[in-house]
């Protein structure tokens, strides 16, 4: 571990939340670089000790904190959980609503205001209610994470080697233009997400992280664009058993999930079309409610090639997507087996 990989953390939003976390709560904390060829890369290790014990936790930043990332936060933090041991959430900022959320799920967490959740062995701390920074703000994000681009990343993740493709190709099946197609490639050669590598073509890079970054842009970019309206269905909640979609129209969120997986009993439905729409509400008799358990939303691709089409439920991406946004317990559950079964493949 070189003592600049560590310099950098601990200048960074975990130094600062390490900083914060010893001025709340009197423990000594230190932050120690973690090595990067693990399959669930962490981004730090925090050491905890108040003078007689001592506690190690992994950690994952995620920076910025919001109602559209918290899923796919609590996700990240799992993972890593699971391969190497206890796992802390590192964040800008935690407001109390999402304070009591992660301690509800057991999630432990620590942000630069001084909030935290530690619960091990001879350790318990829970702080909520300090105030962020104005810092805590959004930047403007990348542009491939705009609502354009994350149409364009999402066909990329969903196959590996795409990347290759033409670019008018590309664009096709992402649904944009030729133009934003060079300008999304580009903006990922930035960020370090894509090489190319000359007359050995194009090659995807850090594919994990650009699935985290997708799913977390995705509920709060693209989706509302594509977002038509919630409904409710009098009657029993199981009626999509018997439910036969049109053509162009398919399943997803704990629907899908359940057509893919069959661990969750679905208690909301959401479904993705291309067209006939008010049909689709007419045959099933869907009412417009603000509060009801039905999304509709439009199909943004443009692609039918992935080997659950049969199913009519949309690519396992999506589905995991909108699992994670909902920030349930039952979904984030039922999204860590759509992973290891679905995702995995696509990114590892």
């Amino acid at each position: 571990m070189s003592a600049s990989i560590t310099r950098h953390l601990e200048e960074g939003v975990l130094g600062q939340a390490v900083r914060s976390l010893r001025d709340s709560t009197g423990l000594q904390a230190s932050v120690r670089a973690v090595e990067s060829d693990q399959p669930d890369h962490a981004d730090g290790v925090v050491l905890i000790g108040d003078g007689t014990e001592h506690w190690q936790f992994y950690v994952e930043v995620e920076g910025l904190l919001t109602s559209h990332s918290l899923g796919t936060a609590i996700a990240g933090v799992s993972q890593i959980k699971r391969e190497r041991g206890p796992t802390a959430l590192v964040a800008s900022y935690v407001n109390p609503s999402q304070a009591q959320k992660l301690r509800q799920l057991g999630v432990e967490f620590f942000d630069t205001a001084g909030n935290a959740f530690l619960r091990r062995k001879g350790l318990y701390v829970f702080i909520t209610g300090r105030k962020g920074p104005d810092s805590t703000r959004e930047a403007r994000p990348a542009r491939a994470f705009n609502p354009t681009g994350s149409r364009l990343v999402f066909v990329l993740l969903c196959h590996p080697g795409l990347e290759n493709n033409p670019y008018r190709d590309l664009a096709r099946k992402a649904g944009i233009s030729l133009g934003a197609t060079g300008w999304i490639m580009s903006d990922l050669k930035s960020l370090g997400y894509l090489t190319d590598r000359g007359p050995r073509g194009r090659r995807l890079l850090n594919r994990k992280d650009l699935l985290k970054r997708w799913v977390a842009a995705y509920p709060e970019k693209l989706r509302p664009k594509l977002f038509v309206g919630r409904y409710h269905k009098e009657g029993e909640r199981d009626w999509w058993q018997r439910a036969q979609l049109p053509l162009q129209a398919f399943w997803s969120g704990e629907v899908g999930a359940r057509l893919l997986t069959r661990h969750i009993k679905p208690q909301a439905v959401t479904i993705y079309a291309e067209t006939n729409l008010p049909k689709l509400q007419a045959r099933y008799g869907l009412r417009r409610d603000e509060h009801g358990e039905i999304d509709l939303l439009r199909k943004f691709w443009m692609f039918e090639d992935w080997e659950g089409k049969g199913t009519q439920v949309v690519p396992p991406l999506l589905v995991y997507a909108d699992l994670l946004m909902t920030a349930d317990e039952r979904n984030l559950e039922t999204a860590a087996i759509l992973y290891d079964r679905y995702i995995s493949r696509l990114v590892e």
